[in-house]
């Protein structure tokens, strides 16, 4: 079943829930529960930060898409040849 376009928002939402309950074989009430803990969760405010400020690093100013396409094309241009393997610099028996 598709919503109708005349259906409200809320309506919609409820089939959309019925379809997933049928897909996944699970009660709408698990489906709530999910969508209410996403929710929450989305709107939380952590006491710490995901990554510190001593676990960063300077880029020098904002990454634009241009970069970081950039990025990707020199790393798949590097993977397509094969590197020679580069000496260490440790006085190690295996150095090279």
């Amino acid at each position: 079943m598709h919503a109708s376009p005349q259906q409200s928002p809320a309506i919609a939402d409820l089939e959309l829930i019925k379809q997933a309950t049928a897909r996944r074989g699970v009660p709408e009430a698990e489906i709530l529960r999910e969508g209410i803990k996403l929710a929450a969760m989305g709107a939380r405010i952590w006491d710490e930060p995901l990554i510190r400020d001593d676990e960063t690093f300077d880029l020098g100013g904002r990454l634009t898409p241009e970069d970081i396409r950039d990025a990707v094309r020199r790393a798949a241009d590097g993977r397509r040849s094969v590197p020679e393997p580069r000496c260490s610099r440790l006085p190690t028996p295996l150095a090279c």
